[in-house]
């Protein structure tokens, strides 16, 4: 469901083409737009005069608003609700988007910071704004299989497979040389004691199921890194591709302000308020500017919806100005989140 405000509606269909208008050309421009222009582009039948009038109606409403002393009018985040809510149509995913994604995805593995690093840069390059992806959250993670992996002497690569199909992938720095051969005997042991146990049932009992190997610095190093090894669920890990779009943009000028977001981003700090902007909501959300949960986005609008891997859940979403093409972004958004839910189940 797509987010809703409770503002004034439109009363007439003139209101909502000409809003329609505004918002569609400083979309497009990034300018304020005045009563000559509107005429001009988009309504033609009608008198400039009449244009104005009805512009200032909707500044009075709260849906347009007239920055400094310009003679034209911009969209507030009201007006921009309601070209969301009740005005914009839908555009349909285009055919070379679709297959792009449909490949690129159907082409990935099961390791989840694989398949969001490939599904975050895909949907920034097809919408040229902020892609995030945040990792499904894994309710009820049921370990299936271990492999360990020489990366140099003293470093392996654990690859971790649960029930639901996805896998986990991190690298341990074991502190001694190891030899290669003895990783397959180590890992037999490790499926052999580990099979068909919950991943927190793991973290909380390794150091008792391994108590007569602990003296064996594989197995020591998983002990004492098994909250790190085993958690599929650390909070709002994400992936992000795309800064240098929103750097590019006019509406985005002081880079520092921009470092700071995608900081916040990375820290977990958006990325919780975010989820708190959606209060625990399926499908598909638009927050606008002073919408937002974090004062940091209140000049971004955020589309998100969520994924499904089994029983895990995940978050797919674009940050942008708030002019930000709303009919093509939104359906984008949906479309990346459903087929992330449609392929990855079909490689389980």
């Amino acid at each position: 469901m797509r987010k809703r405000s409770n503002t004034q509606n439109l009363h007439n269909e003139r209101e909502k083409a000409v809003l329609k208008a505004v918002v569609t050309d400083f979309v497009q421009t990034a300018l304020p737009v005045s009563s000559k222009q509107v005429q001009d582009k988009y309504i033609s039948d009608i008198s400039s005069a009449t244009i104005r009038n009805v512009m200032a109606d909707l500044e009075g409403k709260g849906f347009l608003i007239q920055p400094h002393f310009s003679a034209g009018r911009i969209p507030t985040d009201n007006g921009y609700r309601q070209y969301v809510d009740s005005i914009i149509r839908f555009s349909l995913v285009q055919e070379a988007a679709r297959r792009a994604i449909e490949t690129e995805l159907s082409e990935a593995s099961s390791d989840m910071s694989f398949i969001m690093e490939k599904t975050s840069r895909l949907l920034s390059e097809l919408t040229q704004e902020l892609a995030v992806v945040v990792a499904p959250k894994i309710m009820r993670g049921i370990f299936e299989k271990i492999d360990l992996i020489s990366v140099s002497g003293d470093r392996i690569l654990v690859v971790i497979q649960i029930r639901s199909g996805l896998i986990r992938t991190i690298v341990l720095d074991i502190a001694t040389e190891i030899k290669p051969h003895r990783l397959p005997l180590v890992a037999s042991i490790l499926n052999e004691r580990l099979y068909g146990v919950s991943l927190h049932e793991i973290i909380d009992t390794i150091g008792e199921r391994f108590f007569d190997l602990t003296n064996d610095k594989i197995v020591s190093v998983l002990i004492n890194k098994a909250h790190k090894v085993f958690n599929f669920n650390e909070p709002h890990i994400a992936k992000l591709s795309g800064t240098p779009h929103l750097m590019s943009k006019p509406d985005f000028t002081d880079v520092g302000k921009l470092g700071q977001i995608v900081s916040e981003i990375e820290n977990g700090t958006i990325i919780a308020s975010i989820f708190a902007n959606r209060k625990g909501k399926t499908g598909t959300s638009v927050s606008i500017g002073s919408e937002n949960e974090n004062d940091s986005l209140f000049d971004f609008s955020v589309i998100t919806k969520d994924y499904y891997i089994g029983d895990a859940t995940g978050l797919v979403a674009v940050l942008g100005p708030k002019r930000m093409n709303y009919p093509q972004m939104i359906p984008l958004v949906e479309f990346m989140a459903d087929q992330v839910t449609t392929i990855m189940n079909e490689k389980r």
